[in-house]
């Protein structure tokens, strides 16, 4: 009789316990959707198929990730490049993608030439938080950035992996 009841409380515990769980976890994404949208972002598929359907042109995106991404967002931005972000919680990793229609828009921003596995020319560049790759795609500029402080294992053979993959 004290196994049943030992075992019947063990179980109450571990549901209530689940419980506070799954809602501390729904508060934390709450969270962080709040904190995005303070900047402007909004939902990822409805940025993509806004800037898709002004510029009438089908943006290509990653096949490959850097990371696990537990939240991806996006925004059109002041210029019209649509700026989509992505992130894992748990570790804070970030990279982002702009996309402008204007194919020349990177122009300025050289770095080290590097040939995708299409032959398409890229540049890339390492700055002092963020590591960068540039290049054009189907009469679309991409920038595809991590921020490798925070991403330390990221290295410039991923961020070319992650290029190919688009």
């Amino acid at each position: 009789m004290k196994k049943k009841i030992t075992l019947i409380v063990l179980l109450l515990l571990a549901i209530i316990s689940n419980k506070h769980v799954v809602m501390a976890e729904k508060i934390k994404k709450d969270e962080i959707v709040e904190n995005f949208t303070k900047f402007g972002y909004r939902d990822f598929d409805e940025a993509l198929g806004d800037f898709e359907q002004a510029y009438e042109r089908k943006v290509s995106l990653p096949k490959k990730y850097p990371f696990k991404v537990t939240y991806k967002f996006g925004k059109i931005d002041n210029e019209g490049k649509l700026d989509l972000y992505y992130y894992n919680h748990t570790s804070k990793q970030i990279f982002k993608i702009f996309i402008s229609s204007d194919i020349n828009y990177y122009d300025e921003i050289k770095g080290r030439e590097v040939v995708l596995a299409d032959s398409t020319k890229a540049y890339i560049r390492k700055g002092h938080d963020l590591l960068r790759i540039h290049f054009v795609k189907n009469r679309l500029a991409y920038s595809v950035s991590i921020n490798h402080i925070r991403s330390p294992k990221i290295t410039e053979k991923d961020l070319i992996h992650i290029a190919n993959s688009i």
